[in-house]
């Protein structure tokens, strides 16, 4: 078979939602084949194609990407990648590359969970699950599904699926038995159990991995339906069937061979049903399923109950039918009619609106649930019988609908009793009376039929009358109102005193028993009898208990009665009660709302004025001062005058003091401020607002549902002034944020300097005036203030201190004086004051050194200032000024410790002057050192000196001197050394020399200054001398051209000559095994004579000590030999020679010996 195949796509750009072809031809016999690639650069799992081959795919695209795809063909040698491997983009329409989000649908083909159902009440038993993972692309691989109910890692169901199939479903298979949000979970995987991937056509590969909720609320009590069905008995057997939980059947209905009676029941949230009946049936017993179901009963002789309890997971419920065999019993059935009219007649009309219904127990069904479909009354009432089986009953079912006695759908009483005759009578409640005959004889059948008895009632009509007044609080003397509706006062009935008002209404509705009515009435009536007031009268109302209330017109609000009447209601509403043929009594109060309120401002101390009785309002800000301030107001129609006084508090935002007058009579009131001696009226500091009068009087309005407001300033007429002198500076000081008095002799600002006076009236004052003399000195200035005795104290920073008093002004310098301020006069009040001085004086030793470089600093502190010091040091800080905090932040924060790279810090000490732990610089620059002082009370002060680093020389050490090998080389030397710098320069130049005097006045070598990093140099030869004895020395510069000393080595000498300088020679060149050779010493000695000893090594073992220039030495065996000559002269000189190893001895294998014979005849 042909092994090609080749693929391509129809685009390499492709919108966001759009759609691209994959195309793959040329595979032979419809193979199977498959796509790899990469999303974005991150590979995908193999995605199998969706076939039939050699045809296009069509996928669309959601996200912004970039896609790699190439195909493979499953040919039968091997899979074979097809030829046209392919790139495209993904984009947004707009040309931006943001990813376009997901829809939260799951794709076509990949896996949704469904629960079914997904929510119920605890226990939720027998939950179907449904995985669905598509029909397409790769389900193919798909070989089972796992099913886990609770995502806890127990798998409840494995279920193995078809290649074609889409779904895998498994019914009843998850519980869970109590109340929790509980999580299920699907898995899917191929056939070598490795997860399966699912997505269909269009869509990328996800794992097949899903889940789904389920929600189980709590466990509900259960219930139970027990219903008859008589489906199984014979028409002409069944004598009464009233509803589904009664019949009445003839005897033998069902006897064996003949019908049977169905019972059908249903439950909710039961576990289990348990059946009871009253007479043994065995079709009756055991236990019964849940849900529901149905049973049969035959054989049933005598009148029985059959019940069903079903219990659950909260309680149990129980419900019954009742079976009667006509011939021993009948049933008693009745209703009871609400009969309004009282004729004995339940107007059917009532079923269509009318007032009249039947009447139900609260203990039935309600009205419009089952048979209930009329509408009826709910009153507790029950019925009770006697006779043969006396008892009694309640109105608490329903007929049914198709019934045609009456009941159909109404309340009834119904009961099953034996055969005879009855009395039956209705109970009466309270507040109802019977209509028609009661008790009732009835005679109830023995056949199972029903006999019937109604019984006719209603509310207990009964009436009375309801009547009241209304007094008027506002006048004097007060008196009753009277509507304008009604005869005018003086003509009989109306001869008592009143007063018109009109509005006033009486509202009045019932609030025990229900039903009562409701409605309103005006004061229209007189009373009877002498005293002929006007009043309220509503008769013919039912007997009950009725909430009355007064409904006063706007401006006007109930308030209790003047005359302390026992019937009076003060809040304006009560209950009255109406009893049978008599008279309920309500009386009401009622006065005018309106006010007079105000307020008084002591403008002196810019506060409103409160009584002292009461304490400053909360949130607002008042003073008492003066006392004895009040305000009176007259009526100016009935010259009725008053006086209220300053006890209550205002509203937001400020709460001042006020007076207040509730409850006036609308019309005009002369206000007038009253006020101590030595006070006056004056204008208002809000000028602004339009009720201030600075006269002390107004004329106030007073509306009948609202305000009249007055409002008034008073001021005092006395005056404080005076100064305060700086006696450090020698000029009076004024306050900062005035400027010096114009035309004045030069003052001082400070800030911080007021003055506190106490006495009628308490306050501040600042030095922000200017004197009325010449030098028009700063002065501080209290106008208006009470006459009398007063406290003044000057108030002075911290950082002051009481002064010295200049000669000729009257000043003392104490910071408290009692001065006395006359009437329209002035007190007056100098003091002198002087701020506490600091200073400090800081210096280094030493000040300036190279680096590194140890220094201290210290500081000594002068001036007046009192307490303990505390010293902060900085090594380098260019602020200037005196805030620790300040220089803190700019410069760093000083420890206390001698590490610190900041400075020193020493608190609340007494040494002065104080040294600084020593510091020291390591950097090559100028340097500001700084201190703050603090002491006491006073300004912090500062100093600062300059500290100046210089650069450090290097150091050379360790020079040492390294001699050649002798045997090769004529005298030489190797300079070594070691470089240092104390400030971490780098070595830039050195230099070096060497001589054989130590002086050094002309050295045989010298290198001259050389910029190199290097700390070794080499004489090189033909400089130095055999048998002489030499010096070395050194000096370096290092990156800063600083200097360093020379650094001499020890001295060393050389040989008195040259070492021998060894060499030999052998013969013959090239020798044979066991043939012997001639070695010849060519060694140069330069001992100048003496005995010289030659040692040879020839190299296989064999060695040789001689004098002789020449040994011999024959070797046994073939081979490379190295040969070795030491040589050492008359002074002990020893050097050694071998050649290389291309020049070794060389010993062949010897030629063989030969001659020539002659041939034998």
């Amino acid at each position: 078979v042909p092994e090609s195949c080749s693929s391509s796509a129809s685009a390499s750009t492709v919108l966001v939602g759009g759609s691209a072809s994959f195309s793959v031809a040329s595979i032979p016999n419809n193979l199977a084949y498959y796509w790899t690639g990469t999303n974005n650069g991150v590979a995908i799992p193999p995605m199998p194609g969706i076939g039939p081959t050699n045809q296009t795919e069509t996928y669309t695209f959601n996200t912004v990407q970039t896609y790699y795809r190439k195909a493979f063909v499953k040919f039968p040698g091997g899979d074979r990648a097809c030829s046209g491997d392919f790139t495209f983009t993904v984009e947004k329409d707009d040309g931006s590359s943001s990813p376009t989000p997901t829809s939260s649908t799951p794709p076509p083909g990949g896996g949704t969970l469904t629960m079914t159902p997904g929510t119920g009440s605890a226990p939720l038993m027998g939950v179907d699950v449904k995985y669905s993972f598509g029909a397409q692309a790769y389900i193919r691989e798909i070989n089972k599904v796992t099913f886990d109910c609770n995502n806890d890692g127990i798998v409840e169901r494995e279920v193995v699926v078809g290649s074609q199939d889409s779904e895998a479903i498994v019914t009843d298979l998850c519980n869970y038995f109590s109340q929790g949000n509980y999580i299920a979970r699907a898995k899917a995987y191929k056939s070598d159990g490795t997860p399966a991937y699912c997505g269909g056509l269009g869509q990328e590969p996800t794992l097949c991995d899903n889940t789904a909720s389920v929600t189980v609320g709590p466990p509900v009590p259960p219930s139970v339906n027990l219903t008859i069905d008589a489906s199984f008995i014979a028409d002409s057997d069944i004598v009464d069937f009233p509803n589904d939980h009664t019949i009445t059947i003839r005897p033998g209905a069902t006897a064996p061979g003949a019908g049977q009676l169905g019972l059908r029941w249903t439950s909710i949230s039961a576990n289990s049903c348990t059946p009871s009946a009253s007479s043994a049936n065995p079709a009756w017993t055991g236990s019964r399923s849940t849900p529901g179901s149905q049973a049969s009963l035959g054989n049933i002789l005598s009148n029985a109950t059959f019940s069903l309890t079903c219990s659950g997971p909260v309680g149990s419920a129980t419900d019954t039918v009742s079976v009667i065999i006509a011939g021993t019993s009948g049933q008693l059935r009745g209703m009871i009619c609400k009969d309004d009219n009282g004729n004995g007649v339940c107007d059917t009309a009532a079923f269509n609106g009318g007032s009249e219904v039947y009447i139900r127990d609260s203990s039935g069904p309600a009205q419009g649930t089952g048979n209930c479909t009329r509408p009826s009354y709910t009153q507790d009432v029950s019925i009770s019988y006697t006779g043969p089986q006396p008892d009694s009953t309640r109105p608490n079912q329903c007929g049914g609908v198709n019934q045609t006695d009456g009941t159909g759908g109404n309340p009834m009483f119904a009961t099953m009793l034996t055969g005879g005759v009855y009395s039956v009578t209705l109970n009466v409640p309270n507040g109802w009376q019977n209509i028609g005959a009661n008790p009732k004889s009835i005679s109830i059948p023995t056949d199972g039929s029903a006999a019937y008895v109604n019984f006719f009632m209603r509310p207990t009509p009964t009436t009375g009358g309801l009547t009241g007044k209304v007094l008027n609080e506002s006048i004097s003397p007060v008196s009753y109102i009277r509507d304008p509706s009604g005869p005018p006062q003086g003509i009989a009935p109306c001869i008592g005193k009143s007063n018109t008002l009109d509005k006033v209404v009486i509202s009045y509705s019932g609030y025990s028993p229900a039903g009562l009515p409701s409605g309103t009435a005006k004061l229209d009536q007189c009373g009877a009898g002498g005293a002929g007031e006007p009043v309220f009268l509503i008769p013919n109302l039912l007997v009950g208990i009725y909430t009355v209330s007064v409904v006063p017109p706007s401006g006007w609000k109930p308030t209790s009665c003047s005359n302390s009447n026992a019937n009076c209601k003060p809040s304006g509403t009560g209950q009255v009660t109406v009893p049978p043929d008599g008279i309920g009594i309500a009386v009401f109060a009622i006065k005018s709302t309106g006010q007079l309120r105000g307020k008084v401002e002591n403008k002196n101390e810019g506060k409103f004025i409160r009584h002292s009785s009461i304490a400053n309002c909360s949130g607002g800000t008042s003073t008492v001062n003066p006392s004895g301030v009040s305000v009176s107001y007259t009526n100016n129609a009935t010259s009725v005058t008053a006086t209220a006084e300053l006890v209550k508090c205002g509203n937001a935002p400020t709460f001042d003091p006020i007076f207040s007058v509730p409850d006036l009579p609308a019309g005009t009131y002369t206000v007038k401020v009253n006020y101590p001696s030595g006070w006056t009226p004056t204008s208002c500091s809000d000028t602004a607002n339009p009720n201030c009068d600075a006269d002390g009087t107004s004329t106030v309005t007073v509306p009948p549902d609202g305000i009249g407001i007055a409002v008034f300033a008073i001021k005092s007429t006395g005056q404080l002034r005076g100064k305060v002198w700086d006696s450090l500076d020698s000029k009076f000081i004024r306050d900062s944020s005035v400027p010096n008095c114009s035309g004045g002799v030069a003052s001082i600002p400070v800030d911080g300097v007021t003055i506190e006076y106490s006495g009628p009236v308490n306050g501040t004052a600042k030095l922000i005036q200017c004197g009325a003399t010449a030098n028009k000195d700063p002065i501080f200035m209290v106008p208006d203030l009470p006459v009398g005795s007063y406290t003044v104290k000057v108030i002075y920073p911290t950082s002051w201190k009481l002064g010295t008093c200049p000669a000729g002004i009257n000043c003392q310098a104490v910071d408290s004086q009692v001065v006395t301020v006359p009437a329209d006069g002035s007190g007056i009040a100098i003091f002198a004051i002087e701020p506490y001085t600091l200073s400090v004086s800081l210096s280094a030793n030493p000040t300036t050194g190279s680096v590194p470089f140890n220094t201290s600093l210290t500081a000594t502190v002068s001036g007046t200032a009192l307490g303990t010091i505390n010293y902060s040091f900085w090594w380098n800080c260019l602020y200037t000024g005196t805030s620790f905090a300040t220089a803190r932040e700019q410069c760093g924060d000083p420890d206390g410790t001698s590490g610190n790279s900041n400075g020193n810090k020493f608190d609340g000490i007494v040494t002065n002057p104080k040294t600084s732990i020593p510091h020291v610089y390591t950097n090559i620059d100028s340097f500001t050192a700084k201190v703050i002082v603090e002491k006491g009370s006073a300004p912090p002060a500062e100093d600062r000196t300059v500290i100046i680093t210089t650069n450090a020389p290097p150091t050379v050490s360790n020079v040492l001197i390294t001699q050649p090998n002798y045997c090769a080389s004529g005298p030489t030397a190797t300079i070594n050394w070691t470089y240092a710098d104390s400030d971490g320069d780098l070595q830039a130049f050195y230099q070096a020399q060497i001589d054989d005097n130590a002086a050094f006045n002309s050295p045989e070598m010298d290198s001259g200054r050389k910029s190199s990093g290097g700390t070794a140099y080499s004489s090189g030869p033909g400089i130095l001398q055999f048998n002489k004895t030499y010096q070395a020395r050194v000096k370096v510069w290092d990156s800063q051209g600083k200097e360093s000393a020379w650094a001499n080595s020890a001295a060393w000498s050389t040989p008195k000559h040259a070492y021998p300088q060894v060499d030999f020679t052998w013969s013959p060149t090239s020798p044979a095994v066991k043939q012997s050779v001639r070695f010849t010493d060519g060694t140069t000695f330069y001992d100048g004579g003496g005995r010289k000893l030659r040692d040879w090594a020839f190299g296989d073992g064999v060695s040789s000590s001689t004098d002789s220039t020449t040994v011999s030495h024959a070797y046994l065996k073939v081979g490379n030999y190295t040969v070795n000559l030491i040589a050492t002269d008359s002074d002990g000189f020893t050097c050694a020679y071998s050649p290389a190893p291309g020049q070794a001895l060389i010993i062949k294998q010897a030629i063989p010996v030969w001659k020539e014979v002659p041939p034998k005849p």
